[in-house]
């Protein structure tokens, strides 16, 4: 049981990461009188330079979403965290797939 709560505690990490990741470009993309390229070189300016490149973020995104999903399918056994494990598990398969599409 000690270890499936770790697991759920370090998937819930992830995917608040990746969360918000998605608030943070949705927040500065959104912002009236602003081109794409403006709110693209305001939202890689907020990372370190060694990441600042919108696939790679993207690629890690997809990479946080996939661990997360799987430590939460793993979880899902657990008595107590079932219910919550399995919604998280299908809202990270849900992002994912958008941050798939988004590679496009």
């Amino acid at each position: 049981m000690q270890k499936k709560i770790i697991f759920f505690i370090i998937a819930l990490s992830l995917f608040c990461l990746v969360v918000l990741n998605i608030y943070l470009w949705i927040s500065i993309s959104i912002e009236p009188m602003k081109s794409f390229q403006q709110a693209k070189s305001e939202y890689l300016s907020k990372f370190p330079k060694a990441i600042q490149n919108a696939r790679l973020i993207t690629l890690l995104n997809i990479i946080f979403l996939s661990v997360a999903s799987f430590l939460f399918f793993k979880v899902q056994t657990a008595r107590g965290l079932k219910t919550l494990s399995l919604t998280f598990f299908f809202i990270s398969i849900i992002l994912m797939a958008w941050q798939l599409f988004s590679l496009l």
